[in-house]
């Protein structure tokens, strides 16, 4: 019984995610937020759509978002990360110390 829930669970996502995709290619708007409005109106917290298996969802929420930051990661050409390395590391270096600093003022004050 799960499995047929899960296929039809499965089945409103793709058909939701294929018409907000439509939509939105037709209005020449990114079809990412398209996917974002889809999430938030079909998610756990909204009443309009019951998924009955949403921690499933979850996780494959998540395993959609590394796959998204992947593909970002692949666009990314080698030289053009080098000529930002300088100044991304002292970025990142100086807001770590930032919030290190942060963290250990608050733990003495919070006791």
């Amino acid at each position: 019984m799960s499995g047929e829930l899960l296929v039809r669970d499965l089945a409103v996502v793709l058909v939701m995610a294929a018409i907000v995709a439509y939509v939105f290619q037709r209005l020449r708007q990114p079809i990412i937020i398209g996917y974002i409005i889809v999430g938030i109106v079909i998610g756990p917290y909204t009443p309009l759509i019951y998924l009955s298996q949403p921690e499933v969802f979850g996780s494959l929420a998540e395993l959609g978002v590394i796959l998204l930051l992947f593909g970002i990661g692949l666009t990314f050409m080698a030289r053009r990360l080098m000529e930002f390395g300088r100044i991304s590391l002292v970025v990142a270096s100086t807001e770590i110390n930032l919030m290190i600093s942060f963290s250990v003022v608050t733990g003495v004050l919070l006791g």
